[in-house]
C-alpha cells in the first residue's frame, strides 16, 4: 500500500496537471458555519453506498467541519483513499500505524455508509480495524456518534438487526435510514447527512429550543376545483427553519401552500391549506403538554375568504360571477390567550405600495398589540431593490439586506438568554 505522503505528492502532481492550486481544487463552497470549529471522524465502511463518500465529505466541509477520515479495508476496495484525501483536504486513516491518530479527541464520528456488518462489530467491541477502534474510544468519552446505515432490505428487515441497532442506541449512537427502493435501505443523500449532522453536534449546546414556524400561503375555495390564494412561496419560513434546524434546535413548521418545499422529513412538517386548518393545527400545539419555546409568524394568510364554496364546479360558460368575501380571524390574535408569558415571538408584516415609514410604523403597532419580541417588516418592492427586511424590536429598526442576513439575525434572536 502507498504511504499517505505518496499518495499526496501524487494527488498535488494531479491536481498541478489540471492547471490551479491544490488549495484552490480542494476548497468548497460553504453553506452554513454550522459545524465551524468541530474536528469530526469521517467514517466510511465497506458499502456499496460509499461511492458517495466524496460528496459527503465535501459536504460536511461546507458546513464548517474539520475531517479526519478513516476508512475500512472494504471501503477501500470500493472508494480509494486517494479520493477521499481530496475530498476532505486531510490525510486518511487506511490501516494500522504507530501515530494511532484514530485515538485522538474528535468533536463528533460519522460512518457514512454504516453497514450492517460494521455495526455489528462495534456492538459488540471487536477492536480489528481502526475505525472500529475510534468508535471505542469516542463511546468510552461520550462523543456524538451518528451513523448513516446502508443495506439490503432483507438484512434491514433481520431481528439481529433490530437487536444491534438497540445496543447501540443504548451506547448513545444515533441511527439515521433512508428510504427503501429497489429492494434495499439507501443511505441519505450527503446534503441531508450534512443538515442531520449539524443538528446532532448542535443540540446539546446551551440555550436550544422547540420552535414553531408557520409559513406559506393559505387558500380559500370558491368551488371544488378553484380557490383564491396568495403569492407567498414559504421560502423565508422554510430558510429560517433550516438554519435554526443546522444550529441544534428542535423545529415544527405549520406549512400552507408553497413553492419548491424541501424533500425531506428532518423536523416535525405540517401541512394544511386553508387559515382555518392552520389554526387548528396552531391550536393543537400551542395547547400541547409540551408546546413550543418560540413562535414564528411567517405564514401568509389570507384575510378575506368566501363566504361560502360552490358545492359543484362553477360553469365555465358565465360571463360573470359574484364571490362575496369576509374577513378571517387574525391567527396571531386567536392565539394569544394559549400562549405563556415566557414564550417569545417573531412577527411578519408585508405592505406593498406605501412607504418604508407607514410600514415600519405598522411593525412596531404590531408587536405592541401582541407583545412581540421582533417584528420582520418588508415591503414587496423592497424585496425587488436588495432589501430583504427590517427588524424590528423595542431598542431599535435595523435594515436586512439578504435573506442569509435575515436567517442569522433570527438565530441570534433565538439564542439569545
Amino acid at each position: 500500500m502507498a504511504t499517505h505522503t505518496s499518495h499526496r505528492a501524487l494527488l498535488d502532481d494531479i491536481i498541478c496537471g489540471m492547471g490551479v492550486s491544490s488549495t484552490s481544487d480542494r476548497a468548497v463552497a460553504p453553506k452554513s458555519d454550522a459545524l465551524r470549529g468541530k474536528h469530526l471522524l469521517y467514517g466510511v465502511t465497506g458499502g456499496i453506498a460509499s461511492v458517495d463518500a466524496v460528496r459527503v465529505a465535501r459536504e460536511l466541509r461546507r458546513h464548517g467541519a474539520r475531517l479526519t477520515v478513516c476508512m475500512t479495508q472494504a471501503a477501500q476496495k470500493i472508494i480509494s483513499p486517494l479520493a477521499l484525501e481530496w475530498a476532505s483536504a486531510s490525510p486518511v486513516i487506511a490501516d494500522w500505524n504507530a501515530e494511532m491518530n484514530q485515538l485522538d479527541s474528535f468533536d463528533g464520528v460519522v460512518i457514512a455508509p454504516s453497514t450492517r456488518n460494521f455495526m455489528a462489530r462495534c456492538a459488540l467491541g471487536i477492536l480489528d480495524e481502526p475505525l472500529l477502534m475510534a468508535v471505542a474510544k469516542s463511546l468510552s468519552s461520550a462523543v456524538p456518534i451518528i451513523m448513516f446505515p446502508s443495506m439490503h432490505e432483507d438484512l434491514a428487515n433481520d431481528i439481529q438487526t433490530s437487536d444491534i441497532i438497540a445496543r447501540l442506541t443504548a451506547m448513545g449512537v444515533t441511527a439515521h435510514w433512508g428510504s427503501t427502493e429497489e429492494g434495499k435501505h439507501k443511505q441519505l443523500g450527503a446534503e441531508l447527512i450534512g443538515m442531520i449532522t449539524a443538528n446532532v453536534m448542535n443540540a446539546h449546546g446551551e440555550n436550544k429550543c422547540s420552535i414553531a414556524i408557520t409559513l406559506g400561503g393559505t387558500e380559500g375555495k370558491i368551488d371544488p376545483v378553484r380557490s383564491i390564494t396568495n403569492s407567498s412561496t414559504g421560502q423565508t419560513g422554510y430558510a429560517l427553519a433550516t438554519s435554526a434546524f443546522l444550529q441544534g434546535h428542535e423545529i415544527t413548521t405549520i406549512e400552507g401552500r408553497t413553492v419548491n418545499p424541501p424533500n425531506h422529513q428532518l423536523w416535525n412538517r405540517l401541512h394544511v391549506k386553508s387559515a382555518d386548518d392552520m389554526s387548528e393545527e396552531v391550536l393543537e400545539l400551542a395547547t400541547a403538554s409540551n408546546p413550543p419555546d418560540l413562535w414564528i409568524w411567517a405564514a401568509a394568510i389570507l384575510d378575506y375568504v368566501p363566504v361560502s364554496q360552490y358545492v359543484t364546479k362553477i360553469s365555465s360558460e358565465l360571463e360573470n360571477i359574484d364571490i362575496e368575501l369576509c374577513r378571517t380571524p387574525k391567527l396571531i390574535e386567536v392565539i394569544q390567550p394559549h400562549l405563556g408569558k415566557e414564550v417569545r415571538q417573531i412577527g411578519f408584516k408585508l405592505a406593498a405600495g406605501t412607504t418604508t415609514e407607514v410600514l415600519l410604523a405598522a411593525a412596531e403597532s404590531l408587536r405592541e398589540a401582541y407583545n412581540l419580541s421582533a417584528v420582520v417588516a418588508n415591503r414587496l418592492e423592497d424585496l425587488e431593490d436588495g432589501v430583504r427586511a427590517h427588524w424590528v424590536n423595542a431598542e431599535k429598526t435595523e435594515v436586512i439586506p439578504t435573506l442569509n442576513d435575515l436567517t442569522e439575525k433570527v438565530c441570534a434572536f433565538i439564542e439569545e438568554v
